[in-house]
């Protein structure tokens, strides 16, 4: 895809390492007030050779993510309804790793905003080296591709995406879809034809460092194939790359 870059999965980094690869310049994407929290949070990444962008006003948020296809998008609003509302705005326009800054530390929060897709949720109280060290984490974490511009909508054989609404469709048929299930078909279809790994899929959907493991991804293929192959037990979209992964075929 004309325009993409590439994470390798060999980076190493963390608070205190040093800057980026020169190859890669990465981009985050703060949507939020500015407060001394995100400065401090800005000023860690700059010096970590990344571009740091604000999205203000947040309505504009979807826009601005499909405009700069950031590698990384931290979310932080006063209100719940407002926060959930920009994470499903900023997940339908970027398959990019979001991390919250909560308002509460309450587990409710935090549940909910995981179902919305956001990869990373820490509380109020985190510290400033706990932050910098889960967006450091995220910024280079996978070699999953991530385009410069997202479409809005992505067709492969009888599979349609529609990016904004995240909905998909087998032929004329809707097929209904969780959130993890939908950002699980797009990342491979987005990279259809290529072996994407266990490890790179768990950590693009579920993010790195979370519970989630080779278990939890099987039953997630399991589902998607049930619901958009022909038969499940002889795919035809999704291949099974014996000890490596899966791959969307093209």
């Amino acid at each position: 895809m004309d325009g993409t870059k590439k994470y390798s999965s060999g980076m190493r980094g963390v608070p205190g390492s040093g800057e980026a690869p020169a190859w890669v310049r990465p981009h985050a994407l703060f949507v939020a007030q500015p407060t001394e929290t995100l400065e401090s949070l800005r000023q860690f990444l700059e010096s970590r050779n990344c571009t740091v962008s604000w999205c203000m006003p947040v309505e504009a948020v979807a826009r601005r993510v499909s405009d700069l296809a950031p590698h990384l998008i931290v979310i932080s609003m006063p209100r719940l309804l407002d926060l959930l509302d920009l994470c499903r705005a900023a997940r339908g326009a970027s398959p990019a790793p979001i991390l919250v800054l909560g308002q509460r530390d309450a587990e409710e929060d935090e549940v909910l905003c995981v179902e919305d897709g956001v990869d990373t949720y820490l509380p109020p109280h985190a510290s400033p080296r706990r932050l910098q060290a889960y967006t450091w984490a995220l910024v280079q974490r996978t070699a999953i591709q991530v385009p410069s511009k997202v479409e809005t909508l992505l067709s492969i054989g009888a599979i349609r995406l529609d990016m904004p609404r995240q909905r998909v469709y087998r032929g004329d048929e809707e097929v209904k879809l969780t959130s993890k299930e939908f950002s699980l078909l797009r990342l491979l279809m987005q990279n259809a034809g290529r072996t994407l790994s266990r490890q790179a899929l768990n950590d693009a959907v579920w993010g790195a460092g979370n519970a989630a493991d080779n278990r939890t991804l099987d039953v997630h293929i399991r589902w998607l194939r049930e619901k958009l192959e022909v038969d499940a037990g002889n795919p035809q979209f999704i291949r099974t790359v014996r000890s490596v992964g899966y791959c969307f075929e093209p």
